[in-house]
Order: C-alpha cells, then sequence, then structure tokens
C-alpha cells in the first residue's frame, strides 16, 4: 500500500491533466524528496514512497473514473442547460446525468451519461447544407476530456461549421446509435448522402444504422495513416519503397 500524500498527490496530478505513468513517476520522486527535504530518503525499492508502473497506472485510472462521473460537474452542466433554454427556448438539449449505481442495484441501460445539443442556427445550419455530407469529428482523441466528445459539422459555402454536439459515456456503437438518433429526431427532413468519419468501426456502424443509404468514407488523415502502418510492417515486404507507393497512392 502507497502512503496516503502519495496517492493524493496522484489524484492532484490526475486532475490538473498529468496521466503519464513516466512523468508521473517522476513528478512523485520530486514530491519524496520535498517531504524528507533530501535527508533520509526512503530506498527506492520502498513501494511506500516509490510506486511500481502498475500501481501508479491503477491509481491514474481510479481517478480518472472517480472525475469521469463527478456529480458536481453533472449538476452544473444540469443548471448550464437551464440557463441555456432560458436564453433561447428554442435551441435543443437533451442531458441524461450518470447516476451512481450501487452493487445490491440493477444497472437499467439509461444509467448511463448522455449529452447533445443543438441550437437554432446550428439545426438552420444542418438542414440547409447537411444533406449532401456531413462529418462526424471525434476532437476528443486529440485533447485531454475524460468523456468522448463528437461533433457533427457541416461545410458551408464559406467554412466549416459544427451543427450539433454530444457527449457520450463510452465510445460503443449503442452509444453513439443512440446520441445521432436524437439529432435525427430533432431534425426530420435530415438524410446525409455521404458520411465522412474516422477509421472508427463504431462510428461507421453507427452512422450506417442511423442513416440507411448513407455512404460513410474514411478522411484522408486517416486512411493514409492506415496505408503506413501496413507499408511499415516488414511482414508485408514493402517498407523499404513506402515513399513511393504512397506518392503513387495519391
Amino acid at each position: 500500500m502507497i502512503d496516503p500524500q502519495i496517492s493524493k498527490k496522484i489524484e492532484e496530478y490526475v486532475k490538473e491533466g498529468i496521466c503519464n505513468i513516466r512523468e508521473m513517476k517522476r513528478l512523485l520522486r520530486l514530491f519524496v524528496k520535498d517531504i524528507f527535504e533530501k535527508e533520509n530518503l526512503p530506498p527506492p525499492n520502498n513501494r511506500r514512497f516509490y510506486p511500481c508502473v502498475n500501481t501508479i497506472r491503477s491509481h491514474i485510472v481510479k481517478m480518472k473514473q472517480k472525475l469521469r462521473y463527478s456529480m458536481i460537474d453533472q449538476e452544473c452542466l444540469l443548471k448550464k442547460c437551464h440557463e441555456w433554454k432560458k436564453i433561447d427556448p428554442h435551441i435543443k438539449v437533451l442531458i441524461r446525468p450518470k447516476f451512481e449505481v450501487t452493487d445490491n442495484e440493477i444497472c437499467k441501460n439509461n444509467s448511463t451519461f448522455l449529452f447533445v445539443y443543438q441550437s437554432q442556427w446550428q439545426q438552420d445550419l444542418l438542414l440547409r447544407y447537411g444533406n449532401e455530407i456531413i462529418l462526424l469529428d471525434a476532437t476528443y482523441r486529440t485533447t485531454r476530456y475524460a468523456l468522448p466528445l463528437l461533433f457533427l459539422t457541416v461545410k458551408t459555402n464559406i467554412d466549416y461549421q459544427i451543427v450539433a454536439t454530444f457527449v457520450t459515456e463510452n465510445e460503443t456503437k449503442k452509444a453513439i446509435t443512440e446520441a445521432l438518433n436524437v439529432i435525427k429526431s430533432w431534425n426530420a427532413l435530415f438524410q446525409p448522402s455521404f458520411c465522412m468519419t474516422d477509421y472508427c468501426n463504431e462510428e461507421i456502424e453507427s452512422l450506417e444504422t442511423v442513416f440507411p443509404g448513407c455512404r460513410v468514407i474514411i478522411c484522408d488523415f486517416h486512411r493514409e495513416q492506415a496505408w503506413d502502418r501496413w507499408l511499415s510492417k516488414l511482414t508485408n515486404g514493402c517498407s523499404d519503397y513506402k515513399g513511393n507507393i504512397i506518392s503513387m497512392l495519391r
């Protein structure tokens, strides 16, 4: 068992967005030096003050889950949704908080978190520009968001605009499909011919389920990423010619 001070410090670092294990380990060593003021330091094999990688990883995961389902954050979001509705009664917003389920309770399907948002002007843009092609963008993968944050985007006559936002508890086909169905119910005339997304089976299958007849295409970045990974494998025998092959494929 690690020292309570170390455990608390890990929690503080995770709240600050530090989740890299190597970086966490380095910071904890510095923290231990501060505790003992560089004198009478415990030996490096003392797991109470120098936890192993698996222990650090376990504490990081637990803290991230704790932050993910913070009831305080959910209550703040509920209040914010009420404020939005007062300012603009025409906005579309659905929020289903995550309720903690004890061991003696049965976990129902609707206990998972879901947030879907669309303003009136976003709805207008979606109906005007979204029936040809829409983009489903999982932006959270490049940020530090704890929950899957996804945007529906359209190309207007000027630029690209977000026309709907949703947050799910997990990035599963079921969760994404539910969110997309909510957006579809708000926009009865919305039926895109094409959908562009990342190379993610859950997103692809959800789009095909909610919008039957819609053709899903992969964005250039993820298509080239798949090429690069396949060509880089020595077993495929193309690694020496990767650059030339990618140039020809383009």
